[in-house]
């Protein structure tokens, strides 16, 4: 098989031997580029170019995926290594790109690449609430916004489309009035923008959702979701523009592979990276003024909740001892899931694993969103 111009091409092959344990198969690696081989999220080898590697694999599901140099993207595939003395071969077709295009990609609405792997989801602490179960999860590598949406970002959106928010459609949205939140008429996501840098607000789910479709659109991506009404469907491997599930929003604000176990969002002390409670002067604040994360991701900590795209339900990530691979929360529930706390909560309420709820119409002062891509 013949590489297409502008790809590489990876040949694994896996051929059972005897061993003492039976459980044990051979993986039989070949590339044709310099590359680092990972199983289930862990680097278990470098490939030499041209060369043989031989690895000790168990029984079952793995997920094999290599990783090239910079300016190559990451490809990965599922096998399912269960008979003895079975032959398997995995062609990985990973798309080159230049390193012009690579940062572009970057780039690109401020979006930061977040390598996949696995991660101790939940309350790793034990002070959380109780629907902050710790659990192992696995995920794929994808990008997500440096920043919140911005009032700017959104208003393209707006200008482009004549689109009509959900607040706008009922006339009103939760504001706070410097004593209490409070249901205000005639506010919406243009009334109470502070600056063009601020992030959006009065944001309700689907209006988030609807943004990310029509960014999709307008750079020529597929969309990940299909819009009936009210109903929305959710194409997990389109390569548009989408909400971050619950478990990448949270791996994304640890750090990811490069978390260094900090009990917020960049560091032990919230209030340097964060607006809250104790800092906001109860008002969003324009973002990035705070400090990033390991990743340079800013406002994880505060500012806006955001929405993911998960139904919330409380006792979804009970622990089962398993692995769950890139989940995506139950099939319904009463609302969806949001992170991050928010300017008027307390700084607790903005750890990485703290769960909030709210349903899909609701709209305040409190409430925006981050984009997220796939990494292709």
């Amino acid at each position: 098989m013949t590489p297409l111009k502008n790809y590489i091409l990876l040949i694994i092959t896996a051929w059972c031997f005897n061993t003492y344990a039976q459980s044990d198969y051979f993986l039989i690696v070949t590339s044709d580029l310099d590359c680092f081989l990972r199983v289930d999220g862990k680097q278990v080898a470098k490939i030499s170019k041209g060369l043989k590697k031989q690895i000790i694999i168990t029984k079952g599901i793995h997920i094999i995926s290599a990783v090239t140099l910079d300016g190559y993207y990451k490809e990965q595939k599922e096998v399912n290594v269960k008979n003895q003395k079975e032959f398997i071969q995995i062609n990985l077709l990973a798309k080159i790109a230049s390193t012009k295009e690579h940062d572009k990609l970057l780039k690109r609405h401020n979006m930061v690449y977040v390598e996949g792997g696995s991660f101790q989801m939940g309350d790793i602490f034990g002070d959380g609430d109780r629907d902050e179960f710790k659990h192992k999860v696995q995920l794929n590598s994808f990008y997500i916004g440096r920043f919140e949406v911005t009032v700017e970002m959104f208003r393209q959106f707006i200008d482009a489309t004549s689109y009509e928010t959900r607040a706008d459609k009922d006339g009103w949205a939760y504001t706070w009035n410097g004593q209490r939140i409070i249901q205000e008429y005639g506010a919406n996501w243009s009334t109470t923008a502070l600056e063009p840098k601020a992030p959006v607000a009065c944001i309700a789910w689907l209006d988030a959702i609807k943004y990310c479709n029509w960014l999709s659109q307008k750079e020529g991506f597929k969309s990940c979701y299909k819009i009936i009404d009210t109903t929305v469907t959710f194409n997990q491997s389109a390569d548009g523009y989408r909400l971050p599930t619950e478990a990448e929003w949270e791996f994304a604000a640890r750090g990811g592979r490069k978390s260094k176990g900090y009990k917020f969002s960049g560091g032990n002390d919230g209030l340097d990276y964060g607006w809250v409670k104790e800092n906001s002067d109860y008002k969003v604040h324009r973002v990035g003024l705070k400090k990033p994360n390991e990743l340079g991701i800013y406002d994880m900590i505060g500012n806006v909740s955001e929405w993911c795209y998960d139904y919330y339900f409380k006792d979804y990530y009970l622990s089962d001892g398993g692995i769950h691979k890139n989940p995506i929360g139950p099939e319904d529930g009463r609302g969806r899931a949001q992170r991050g706390g928010g300017a008027l909560f307390p700084v607790r309420y903005s750890r990485p694993s703290n769960r909030q709820m709210a349903t899909e119409n609701e709209k305040s002062v409190l409430e925006g969103f981050r984009i997220v891509r796939n990494a292709q």
